[in-house]
């Protein structure tokens, strides 16, 4: 295949032909007045945009990243098929630029001299599109061969060649045949605005792209969920300049991605976000973030995240319950500047997250989203009679029984026990109880309908639930761990299903506790010393001390992360073979991403596709990995969250 042909390289012959390039490169420069000058991407880029990610400086951007010790990770010959996989997988999940476009996302940093723009757009009833926009100033000769790396691939794919001008713009169209896995020929479009690079995998959003560059059309800049939600970043950023910016209409961008498929979705299976969708969470119309790198010694990374979620016209200033419809209403979540980290919190955990939300207004709005997703009408009106009237129940008015005696603050912890298995993780849920005395009654209740055993700690009584394939003896429990008539309670098996598998339950000092094991119920009880508290730790100190600076007081929740701690279950079984096996929070989140349409579909455990026997062990990988704090803000719009994480080297 020819190179392709670049006028302002060749000699100087005037002639007809070259008299006509050279009005159209006129002609252009007069439509488009400010493409030389390479203008922010979000001017030119659709305003269909349903996704969108920008790198500010793509030469710049890879030295800071270095500096960052999650960059240095993913540096580490020894991790590369790891972070290869699961990198390609990302950024499948967001249009594969590879295959979508003959290019890779390295190839398209390398040809770019100033910022790069990604994103998929989409239009009602047609076929997603992915953009790509590279500011090529000062790098012609890298933009030059990633021209012909590009044609070089789709012409190994079989792609034909041809050209069509719009606005006095050049487009050069590559023509994909259909195989047995597409059915229809795609076109692949590259064309110049300026020092502008673009290209994208559609003849109509490629033209679409020039005219707004024109100002014939309106641009994703002015499309106000992603200007509200950048504007929000910026107002917060202090001065910070964003390496990265990111957008994405959740809704809009799911519709646009099964448009990508194949084969399409089944007619007859909603799928979750389908779900939400119908039950008014498309009130969320676009979450959207800054990314700042090596900002500090201290901070490695903080990030900042807008949710925009305007509500129903005529409803500014309404609680979530007014201003949203069916199960989004569920959405309240005050802000609260009350909410110190608990003083028996260990040293040892490794997430913490606590929340305030009005869980009366959660219950009073779930019934919709629940009868949803168990795929009938009335399911949660027949769950809920199971607890009150079925004889066979625990007999007790939920709502004014159980949530009506709760407080609005929720506090969450993780943890993980030695040696790391499938099922190693801990947890921890605290509730804040209004009314302790008022609750007690239907609790015991709700625990001996589960089958669960009474047991006492130290004095305090609680209840125990165990697998119903598990038993206890005397001889299995510590001396201060028995029972009140030293006799375990056997759980007796009946067709109700249990509300949990496994647990320690206790009502005490105002507070419903309910935790993975007795140990961790222990520590809630009686507390921690100050040595052996999580407030107590430098780590957390120097977390929250960065966060106080980033991020008001004002809170609707608040969270802190041991990034090395929380990320262990998940690499130790990715070195044992067993991810797929794993029902930790970040490995079901994994596996989910990583399973197959076809896997999923045969309801089968995927295979790993990562040989993690190559792995280094993880006291090497976990110097990687500092600290890390989150704050979320409820608005009058929406929420804002802003996040650090901290660098183990600089602490």
């Amino acid at each position: 295949m020819k190179r392709p042909q670049r006028v302002v390289t060749r000699p100087f012959v005037l002639g007809p032909f070259l008299l006509g390039r050279l009005l159209s490169a006129v002609l252009a420069s007069l439509l488009i007045p400010s493409a030389y000058s390479a203008p922010p991407i979000d001017t030119v880029f659709p305003g269909e945009a349903v996704a969108f990610f920008s790198i500010a400086d793509a030469g710049g951007f890879e030295t800071k990243w270095e500096q960052t010790q999650v960059g240095q990770f993913t540096s580490d010959a020894s991790l590369e098929p790891f972070v290869k996989k699961i990198r390609a997988q990302i950024i499948d999940r967001f249009g594969n630029i590879d295959q979508r476009l003959g290019m890779s996302l390295d190839d398209v940093t390398a040809a770019a001299g100033g910022e790069v723009g990604v994103g998929m757009v989409h239009r009602e009833g047609e076929r997603a599109s992915i953009v790509v926009v590279i500011d090529t100033t000062g790098k012609q000769a890298e933009a030059d061969e990633l021209i012909v790396k590009t044609e070089a691939q789709l012409a190994k794919r079989g792609a034909t060649r041809r050209s069509e001008t719009h606005a006095g713009v050049e487009l050069t169209v590559l023509n994909l045949p259909a195989t047995p896995r597409r059915p229809k020929p795609r076109d692949i479009v590259r064309f110049r605005v300026g020092a502008l690079l673009c290209a994208v995998d559609s003849v109509p959003y490629a033209k679409q792209v020039i005219d707004t560059a024109a100002g014939d059309a309106a641009p994703l800049a002015r499309r106000r969920p992603y200007a509200e939600t950048m504007r929000r970043c910026e107002a917060e950023s202090r001065g910070v300049a964003a390496d990265v910016r990111w957008y994405i209409a959740p809704f809009g961008w799911d519709l646009a991605r099964r448009t990508l498929h194949e084969q399409p979705m089944l007619a007859d299976r909603k799928d979750t976000i389908t779900i939400l969708r119908e039950q008014g969470f498309d009130a969320i119309r676009g979450v959207g973030g800054h990314v700042s790198l090596a900002v500090t010694p201290q901070q490695d990374i903080v990030h900042r995240t807008a949710i925009y979620a305007p509500g129903e016209p005529g409803t500014d200033g309404q609680p979530a319950s007014k201003k949203y419809r069916l199960g989004m209403r569920m959405a309240e979540l005050p802000n609260r500047p009350d909410m110190p980290v608990e003083p028996w919190a260990p040293r040892m955990t490794a997430t913490y997250t606590t929340v305030n939300l009005d869980i009366l207004n959660v219950f009073d709005n779930v019934a919709t989203v629940f009868d949803a997703m168990s795929g009938y009408d009335g399911a949660f009106r027949h769950t809920l009679d199971s607890f009150e009237i079925d004889p066979y129940g625990p007999e007790i008015k939920v709502r004014d029984e159980l949530i009506k005696n709760l407080g609005t603050r929720v506090t969450m912890m993780t943890d993980y026990k030695l040696p790391i298995t499938t099922d190693c993780e801990r947890y921890l849920i605290v509730a804040e109880v209004k009314n302790p005395q008022g609750l007690r009654v239907p609790v015991d209740k709700l625990m001996e309908n589960d089958g669960a055993a009474r047991k006492q700690v130290n004095g305090v009584e609680y209840w125990e639930i165990l697998p119903e394939d598990e038993t206890l003896t005397n001889a299995d429990l510590p001396d201060d761990l028995l029972s009140i008539d030293d006799t375990p309670a056997e759980a007796e098996a009946d067709d109700n299903p249990r509300v949990l598998r496994r647990a320690a339950v206790c009502l005490h000092g105002g507070q419903l506790i309910v935790a993975s094991d007795v140990e961790f119920l222990r520590q809630v009880l009686f507390g921690v010393t100050t040595r052996e508290s999580l407030a107590g730790t430098l780590d957390f100190q120097a977390a929250m001390e960065q966060l106080g600076q980033l991020a008001s007081t004002e809170r609707c929740s608040w969270s802190f992360f041991r990034t090395d701690e929380s990320i262990r279950p998940s690499y130790e079984l990715v070195r044992q073979g067993l991810m797929p096996q794993s029902q930790t929070f970040f490995g079901r989140l994994l596996n989910e991403m990583l399973t197959t349409q076809a896997e999923e579909k045969e309801g089968i455990v995927r295979k790993q596709r990562v040989d993690g026997t190559q792995m280094p062990s993880f006291e090497v990988a976990r110097r990687y990995f500092g600290p890390a704090a989150r704050a979320i803000r409820t608005d009058a719009d929406g929420w804002f969250i802003t996040g650090v994480v901290l660098s183990k080297a600089g602490q």
